[in-house]
């Protein structure tokens, strides 16, 4: 009886989790506002990352995530699977697909951060946290995308410097 409990709760995770991936994978669109790609990409990493540690305590895990991706593809209308998590269920395919959905934004994003950073005007404290921040998620989209789009992030993160420098501003550590 005990077993049966475990292997629900297993499965309720799991499905928990992949619902909130796919969720979040809707948000990786040209509809969406791409400031918000590097808090979306981030809530990607982490429920991916929380399935992995899963599976690291319980192999069954992966069979699990198999199966509800395959049932979600079969039977579900209101989250569409991305192809490459079709033709790999599995954690691998989950992150491969996130990085898929990622790679047309990047270069918005940075045009909208960079366009967001100019025109607003705030003390220097607050102006040193924006550029801080928008260098980490920099940090953070560059470590979750392919290497032909460090180019644009590795520009932004100059150009912040470049600001903080006019400013006289000293970035706080770079985090991730």
């Amino acid at each position: 009886m005990r077993m049966n409990c475990e292997k629900e709760k297993i499965r309720l995770l799991v499905s928990s989790n992949l619902t909130r991936i796919l969720v979040l994978y809707d948000r990786l669109s040209a509809e969406y506002n791409p400031r918000y790609l590097p808090v979306t990409v981030k809530s990607v990493k982490f429920l991916i990352n929380e399935l992995e540690e899963l599976g690291n305590d319980d192999p069954m895990i992966s069979l699990v995530l198999k199966e509800t991706i395959e049932w979600r593809e079969k039977y579900s209308i209101v989250f569409s699977i991305p192809e490459l998590l079709k033709s790999k269920p599995n954690i691998e395919g989950l992150r491969e697909a996130a990085i898929n959905l990622s790679k047309p934004l990047i270069e918005n994003y940075c045009m909208e951060e960079k366009k967001f950073l100019k025109a607003v005007f705030y003390d220097d404290e607050m102006m040193l946290y924006l550029y801080s921040r928008t260098k980490n998620n920099c940090l953070l989209l560059e470590a979750f995308c392919d290497k032909s789009d460090f180019i644009p992030l590795l520009e932004l993160t100059e150009w912040c410097d470049d600001k903080l420098a006019m400013e006289g501003l000293q970035a706080a550590p770079l985090q991730y």
